[in-house]
């Protein structure tokens, strides 16, 4: 019929690169679920679009039906949080409710239906809950109760901890290891919080109760306590590194262009404007212009301490004579560690608060002198007997009575004993001790409790009243009849 409009044929290509073809002109290009055509409006193209976006449906709903029945090899993800299927764009994760749990989102395609389109994300979400368990299951472990060590126990071991276990929760024991057991599992909270690896400052309300106790359940869970850090040694694995930067990163939406260091380095140098806590959440930690895998840092502050110790590091510089400089020196093993030249570890051993207290010759007279360093010495805090007591104490002011003061019967027993009169001297010259205070029947323990719990106000003597003749003991004194 002339006039009316016929669907025009058309055999749509699309490559397995996502290149979209009508015979041999190429129209456009489809990345996961999103076409872009790449050709300008062409009006002999415009009547066969329907038909074009047709078979462009049919082939998304296919590729939507293998990403749900896709394994979880199958998808990747870059170092900006995108999930890759296909070397395709199909999804993005983005901040969620908490560090731990990203939210993934399918990029938005109008060849999608909805309810084919929340599939494929519900999809992409279990992927990436998937890969963060399996990723850092030592990190998720620590929201749990930790894991037995490794190795069969025996019998003798399993009946004590049986016995232990049904013990009496009274007991101190119970209690000491019921505290130390609360104390790790709270500094697991806070490392699980914190993606497996915190500073020691960060934990100062709780390291100072760190028992044994506590230190085998952290062990337990793969924590170590080390000199300046906590951290996972499971958790600084190539793959656990990128995917905790990337989870940091999403969460404070902070990206670096540089990214975490390279797979297998274990120190670079510094980064401007990338921030400590970055580093620290991808397992590296800042020490001067060095940044450190915190395995590594923990090595190089240990190799410090014990060089420190050994000449005795820790003291006052200005106490040393320049004629005798005393320090310990840069070895060779720290620059290993640290991979610098001598030059950068003055640098680091400075910022770590070491000071530079002298030099000394080199055996080879061509090379310069050898620094020395050592470490200033910590104040320390007063002790309660150092406080600085009152000069004096007030006294009362004169003519006023002192206050009395209120002591229970006991020792009011033991004041009368210690201020009574003194004994009176016999016939023979001698003096006479001091009667014993007679016992209390044995049947008396009630009344001896009530008694001490009475109060008795211990003042000054009581004055002499003045003679009053109109008294009834004045009457009485005249009636009575008068001594010869």
């Amino acid at each position: 019929m002339t006039g009316s409009k016929q669907k025009q044929p058309c055999d749509v290509l699309v490559a397995p690169d996502g290149n979209v073809s009508i015979g041999n002109k190429a129209i456009g290009r489809m990345d996961g679920f999103v076409f872009t055509p790449t050709t300008a409006e062409d009006k002999a193209l415009k009547p066969k679009m329907a038909e074009v976006t047709r078979q462009l449906k049919a082939e998304a709903k296919s590729r939507a039906d293998a990403v749900v029945a896709s394994a979880d090899p199958a998808f990747s993800l870059d170092s900006q949080g995108q999930i890759i299927w296909r070397d395709a764009i199909i999804g993005q994760l983005k901040k969620g409710a908490t560090i731990h749990t990203p939210q993934a989102d399918l990029a938005p395609s109008p060849l999608l239906p909805k309810k084919l389109a929340e599939t494929v994300g519900e999809r992409l979400q279990q992927f990436a809950s998937k890969l963060t368990e399996a990723r850092l299951s030592k990190l998720y472990a620590l929201t749990g109760e930790p894991p037995a060590f490794p190795g069969k126990k025996s019998k003798k071991a399993k009946a004590e901890a049986a016995k232990s276990a049904n013990a009496h929760d009274a007991t101190p024991a119970n209690n000491k290891a019921k505290l130390g057991e609360s104390i790790a599992h709270a500094i697991a909270k806070e490392l699980y919080d914190a993606l497996g690896v915190m500073r020691r400052k960060s934990l100062q309300h709780l390291l100072p109760q760190l028992d044994d106790t506590a230190r085998r359940f952290l062990a337990r869970w793969g924590v170590r306590v080390g000199i300046d850090t906590l951290y996972m040694p499971h958790m600084l694995k190539p793959s656990a590194i990128a995917l905790r930067s990337l989870l940091f990163s999403l969460y404070h939406d902070e990206f670096p262009n540089c990214g975490p260091p390279p797979a297998g380095r274990v120190a670079i140098d510094y980064v401007e404007g990338v921030s400590d806590s970055y580093w620290l959440a991808a397992g590296y930690r800042r020490i001067g212009k060095r940044i450190m895998r915190v395995d590594m840092a923990e090595r190089l502050l240990a190799e410090i301490r014990t060089a420190a110790r050994a000449i005795g590091g820790n003291g006052n510089p200005s106490q040393k004579t320049a004629k005798q400089p005393q320090g310990f020196r840069i070895s060779d093993s720290m620059l290993a560690l640290a991979g610098v030249s001598r030059q950068q570890m003055a640098d680091i051993l400075v910022s770590l608060g070491y000071v530079k207290t002298g030099e000394v010759a080199a055996d080879d007279k061509k090379k310069p002198p050898i620094p020395l360093f050592m470490r200033l010495a910590q104040p320390k805090k007063p002790a309660a007997s150092d406080k600085p007591k009152p000069a004096s104490k007030p006294s009362t002011p004169a003519g006023k009575p002192k206050p009395a003061k209120q002591v229970n019967a006991k020792s009011w027993a033991k004041l009368k004993v210690s201020k009574g009169s003194k004994p009176k001297p016999l016939a023979n010259g001698k003096q006479a001790r001091p009667a014993k205070p007679k016992r209390k029947p044995a049947n008396s323990t009630a009344n001896n409790k009530a008694e001490l719990g009475k109060v008795v106000t211990v003042g000054p003597p009581p004055q002499a009243q003045p003679y009053n003749p109109d008294s009834p003991f004045a009457v009485l004194a005249e009636l009575k009849p008068k001594q010869k």
